[in-house]
């Protein structure tokens, strides 16, 4: 039977003494107490902050959105001609865009 390269993985616990506790510094457990209530602190006010970020950037597209419709939407406002599309575009208009432009009619 043919034994794998690898060895088996290694339990630290294993090599520790039986009885022994594990030791905390004194004041530790204060000192945790205080770091989650720090945590918890940054938290509250990353949401805060997070709602006026939001509010913030939903003023400034709906804004936007005023704007772009002021100049016009697909249903109203100025329509340009089917034959402005084809302009513009490439220095010479390859094949297929010339039998398209043709089978509008303009």
């Amino acid at each position: 039977m043919a034994r794998s390269a690898r060895s088996p993985p290694v339990n630290p616990s294993k090599h520790e003494p039986q009885n022994r506790k594990r030791q905390r510094r004194p004041g530790a457990q204060a000192g945790i107490a205080q770091r989650r209530a720090q945590v918890g602190a940054f938290e509250a006010l990353g949401a805060i902050a997070h709602a006026e970020l939001q509010a913030e950037v939903d003023a400034e597209v709906l804004e936007a959105a005023k704007q772009a419709e002021s100049q016009g939407t697909l249903h109203d406002g100025p329509k340009p001609s089917a034959a402005t599309m084809f302009e513009d575009v490439y220095k010479e208009m390859p094949r297929h865009l010339r039998e398209q432009r043709q089978q509008l009619g303009v």
